[in-house]
């Protein structure tokens, strides 16, 4: 399977909010120099779950999608 370089990109997104959040919400705010190991592995464990999500189910069109545009299409080429 290939991936787009928009589904690289929004995995990478994924990643980083996941890991940023996770670091976050572990440490009850901000200051993550809290953490102990078990803390980062759980967060690195986390972004690496978000990642792997949207590689195994890229966003793809769906039928409304294409009708969207389909009729955005026909809308502009009759201005």
């Amino acid at each position: 399977m290939t991936y787009t370089p928009a589904t690289l990109i929004k995995a990478a997104i994924a990643v980083t909010l996941a890991i940023t959040g996770a670091a976050s919400a572990a440490a009850g705010g901000p200051d993550v120099s809290v953490l102990d190991l078990g803390q980062w592995l759980t967060v690195i464990g986390t972004g690496l779950v978000a990642g792997g999500a949207v590689f195994h189910n890229p966003a793809k069109q769906s039928v409304n999608d294409k009708a969207i545009t389909s009729v955005q299409d026909v809308v502009t080429k009759n201005r």
